[in-house]
């Protein structure tokens, strides 16, 4: 006979009240349900897991990195043997770390393992954040503790845990919406204590989170500056590690707990204070080089096949150069076979080109890999404006790919003609007719990043922010994206472009005050940027005039907020308009009760 927890959850429920509590007409009584929702605990819970953050998901595809066969096996065994036997070392621990520099092949090690136990019937849960490809969901901590229990929910072999996890939710619907913590234990700890006398000799032994580093600042926050959201970023790494940790150490959790990420700071300090840590760091005593040189000769041979080559159409000798230029660096080689692979020319031809780009007199960490970037990025008809294409394209910046491709966009396909070249760096999709962007590796960004590394194709953030200002107010002036775009899409490409309005409004330069009217009245800006324009327009002018942008968006502005029959708005006064020429009131978002111009409620 069933329980009646398992009676709710399984049968069709039917309610007579629906408020604070609400009732089910055969016995069971669940409390705590948010006000008119009938929606049952695992729909919830579904709409905040990551599908395409597991590691054998469609999304990460069959080419996701991974080991190739007779590579890393001495890091691998190892990692195994700490999940089967760690708890007899000497100075146990139940929280592993994988770390390394960029191109080291934690990812790919990190899906290994992950395959490995889920063939061994040890793999709990697991989670691959990715800043990079994939959807926003791989790249923000609030889908992170859902998804490990949705896994967890799906385990035959910890019998009851469903049932307790699905309670819990119910009785603590707001959950999906808590700092970690809290979710941490309404989703995880307090469903397996109710199960901690049962047998677990059958569970599942260890969690494995991938990419911690590529786990974003929350989007829905407004930063005053690009170091506030680095802060929340470090912060939100912090978080979950604190989470991760607390898991870790608690009787009721039984699983040991792998993360791998680069050793950022914020990473580094929480997990060299938190001890007990394993940490394997990649370095030399896991002999990459011959792993590597392995992987290019089977790579190249297999070019050969499928292009109708015979098995001998690259030197034997050409691995072990590859192999040296690599210098320990999987993202090296990977890239440069991508590369080699790319259709666009014969395999002996971009193979010829890559080991043209060697370094011979260079000692940097990086340089091999750099003098691969720029060969690659020099292959587009426009190698500067693609660096800054790709800067802007970056997933971590939150906007929609389509959206930033109709931004960009100067003229009708001009993303084929700067990209198309590029397909080994990044990868172009389309979904529902609109593109995606898969960046393959976060070095590359790194590279763009770094004006000891990209020299001459440098994109530090300020010179992103010119273009991206010269962007916006090209499509400001045309009213409207320069590229071709359908009718549907033009609807949303509007309401985007106005909610960032305001981060772009250059006061220097020359604004039409047709277009400004065109603008606020055909596609109104949100409430937030009105007084963010009113204030910046205003920076440089001087005490005794205004410059004509200032005058021309602030005379449109007042005169919008005026007309405006769906919200009120309080208008500046006149002596604070006369205080504003001598002492210019500065706009931030979390002060703004308090600005001249600002939304008030409606009566």
């Amino acid at each position: 006979m069933n329980s009646p927890s398992r009676d709710f959850f399984t049968q069709e429920a039917h309610f007579n009240h629906v408020g604070r509590d609400y009732i089910d007409n055969r016995t069971t009584h669940v409390s705590n349900v948010f006000v008119g929702s009938a929606r049952l605990p695992l729909d919830r819970l579904e709409d905040y897991v990551s599908s395409g953050a597991a590691h054998d998901s469609a999304e990460r595809g069959p080419d996701a990195p991974k080991c190739h066969p007779e590579t890393r096996r001495a890091v691998q065994e190892e990692i195994l043997s700490w999940i089967q036997y760690g708890g007899n070392d000497s100075k146990p621990t139940t929280l592993l770390w994988l770390s390394g520099p960029a191109g080291s092949g934690k990812t790919a090690i990190a899906g290994s393992i992950s395959d490995e136990c889920q063939v061994r019937g040890w793999l709990a849960a697991s989670f691959f954040f990715s800043a990079y490809s994939g959807g926003p969901d791989r790249r923000l901590k609030r889908y992170l503790i859902p998804t490990l229990a949705y896994h967890l929910l799906q385990r035959k072999s910890i019998p009851g845990y469903k049932d307790a996890l699905l309670l819990s939710i119910s009785e603590n619907p707001g959950v999906f919406t808590s700092r970690l913590d809290k979710q941490l234990d309404v989703l995880l700890l307090e469903p397996l204590r109710t199960l901690q006398y049962s047998s677990r000799t059958t569970w599942p032994i260890v969690f494995i989170i991938d990419g911690l580093d590529e786990c974003d600042a929350d989007p829905e926050r407004r930063f005053d500056s690009e170091q506030d959201r680095r802060n929340s970023r470090a912060e939100n790494h912090c978080e979950i590690l604190r989470s991760l940790r607390r898991a870790s150490l608690d009787p009721a959790f039984p699983f040991r707990v792998i993360i791998a990420s680069r050793p950022e700071a914020a990473i580094s300090g929480y997990l060299s204070a938190a001890r007990p840590t394993k940490q394997i760091f990649l370095d030399d005593k896991y002999d990459p080089r011959t792993d590597i040189e392995v992987f290019a000769r089977a790579s190249l041979a297999k070019i050969g096949r499928d292009r109708g080559l015979q098995g001998d159409w690259f030197p034997s000798r050409v691995p072990e150069l590859l192999t040296q230029e690599a210098s320990g660096q999987f993202v090296y080689i990977t890239t440069a076979l991508r590369f080699v692979r790319d259709p666009i020319r014969p395999p002996y031809e971009q193979l010829k080109r890559v080991l043209e780009w060697r370094r011979f007199d260079d000692s940097r960490p990086f340089a091999a890999l750099d003098a691969l970037y720029t060969g690659i990025l020099e292959a587009s008809p426009n190698p500067l404006l693609a660096a800054k294409w790709l800067r802007f394209l970056d997933p971590s910046r939150m906007s929609a790919p389509w959206y930033k491709k109709q931004l960009l966009e100067s003229f009708p396909g001009e993303t084929t003609y700067l990209l198309g070249s590029l397909t080994s760096l990044v990868g172009q999709t389309s979904t529902d007719s609109r593109p995606t962007f898969e960046f393959y590796h976060k070095s590359l960004l790194d590279f763009l990043n770094d004006p000891n590394r990209s020299n001459h194709l440098c994109v530090g953030d300020e010179d992103l922010e010119r273009f991206l200002g010269s962007r916006h107010y090209e499509v400001f002036t045309n009213r409207g994206p320069q590229g071709a775009i359908g009718a549907s899409d033009l609807v949303d490409f509007y309401g985007n472009f106005s909610y960032s309005l305001d981060q772009y409004i250059d006061s220097g330069r020359l604004y039409q005050a047709d277009d400004i009217d065109w603008w606020l009245s055909h596609h109104p800006v949100p409430t937030h940027c009105m007084p963010s324009i009113f204030a910046k327009v205003h920076v440089t002018c001087p005490w005794h005039r205004c410059i004509p942008a200032c005058r021309a968006w602030r005379k449109a502005i007042l005169k919008n907020c005026k007309a405006d029959s769906w919200q009120s708005w309080r208008l500046p006064t006149t002596m604070e308009i006369l205080r504003d020429k001598f002492q210019k009131n500065a706009y931030r978002y979390k002060d703004r009760a308090a600005f001249p111009l600002r939304r008030v409620a409606n009566c």
